[in-house]
């Protein structure tokens, strides 16, 4: 698996890429013996839609934060960082209550009003 070697290169192939090491959720959980998550924090670049679609039983995972980057998208960087709509939709279908960042008081930071924080309570 290859990554790019600090943020400003994201989407820019010509600054640079690292090797690093990642498993798919499936298998990760599998390695570790992971059965319950209490936090589960994404900030991936526009790959957030992959992860979730990914995750089998979400009654496994209390709790989710994940930055979006939607705005990355809107400043011309590509549509596969446009995931905040699929990413509240998925939550929500699975029985969380989700609460965007700007609904909480973080304004002013581009980046701050893309996090999306969700919560199943059983």
């Amino acid at each position: 698996m290859a990554s790019q070697y600090k943020y400003s290169s994201v989407g820019d192939s010509t600054k640079g890429y690292i090797e690093t090491f990642g498993l798919p959720w499936k298998e990760l959980k599998k390695k570790y013996n992971i059965d319950q998550v209490d936090m589960f924090k994404m900030n991936i670049e526009g790959s957030e839609i992959a992860v979730l679609d990914s995750i089998e039983d979400f009654s496994k995972i209390k709790r989710f934060a994940i930055e979006c980057h939607d705005f990355r998208a809107d400043r011309g960087h590509g549509d596969h960082f446009r995931t905040k709509k699929h990413v509240i939709e998925t939550l929500e279908k699975n029985g969380y209550t989700v609460t965007e960042s700007n609904k909480l008081g973080v304004k002013g930071e581009e980046w701050a009003d893309h996090w999306i924080r969700a919560e199943r309570i059983s």
